[in-house]
């Protein structure tokens, strides 16, 4: 699975470990001009380190991080072209290119994405998944059937086990289960400043609009405030030119 130490991808990483108890190698795409790179690092070595000593049990299921570099992802003409092509339609982050690139040239299957109900991916795949069951859990994958569609190019290469769930939802499943000190550890923000998020980044911001805003310093959710619409217009009139 793909895991950055985030809100989505560690609710899906407990599930696995703590609920399935299946084994997981979580994998990881570095971008060297994020800002907040080295401290999603730090959080998935935090979150490591609280679960091995928490639940033992996951020393043996929690399998090392692989790590890769995006610059060093070969480029991909077709994903580049369906990647492009969808994006003039919905919108969706530029993960979507090079993380399909990076299973292709790794001939990797089933990659799970923890793609949720608030994602703007979710929107992308909607309709073109088809529910499954592998004997431990469901999840979601791209019905072969639209092999002929962009998405299908493009998302092929996933399982989307959190499409159902959205995350104050995912918020409550953990505080039942015992797991909210290990949510709360996680960390979204792509500009954080002095260790807090920002509250301007799309993270940020969606991570209001989805129901979370308290994990934002109120200053900077007040920024927010602002800054959202004038985003909203830039981005319109650059659509529109």
């Amino acid at each position: 699975m793909f895991w950055t130490g985030g809100w989505d991808s560690t609710f899906q990483l407990l599930r696995l470990l703590l609920e399935y108890r299946v084994k997981v190698t979580p994998f990881y795409l570095l971008q060297a001009v994020r800002r907040s790179t080295s401290i999603e690092i730090q959080t998935m070595n935090r979150i490591r380190d609280t679960l091995q000593q928490e639940y033992p049990r996951t020393k043996e299921l929690f399998l090392p991080t692989r790590y890769s570099k995006v610059e060093d992802i070969p480029p991909d003409q077709e994903i580049d072209k369906a990647f492009h092509s969808i994006i003039k339609r919905k919108f969706m982050g530029d993960q979507y290119n090079w993380i399909p690139r990076y299973c292709k040239h790794n001939d990797i299957q089933d990659m799970q994405l923890s793609v949720h109900r608030d994602d703007t991916a979710h929107y992308v795949v909607e309709d073109f998944v088809r529910r499954e069951h592998d004997g431990c859990m469901s999840f979601y994958r791209i019905d072969p059937k639209f092999r002929s569609r962009d998405e299908h190019t493009l998302f092929q290469y996933f399982t989307f086990p959190m499409l159902d769930f959205e995350k104050v939802q995912m918020g409550k499943i953990a505080t039942e289960k015992g797991w909210g000190k290990i949510m709360h550890m996680t960390w979204f923000c792509h500009k954080p400043k002095r260790m807090q998020p920002c509250g301007v980044c799309n993270p940020c911001i969606y991570t209001i609009k989805e129901g979370l805003a308290y994990r934002i310093p109120l200053k900077n959710r007040l920024k927010s405030f602002f800054f959202r619409p004038i985003k909203s217009l830039a981005k319109a009139f650059i659509n529109k030119v």
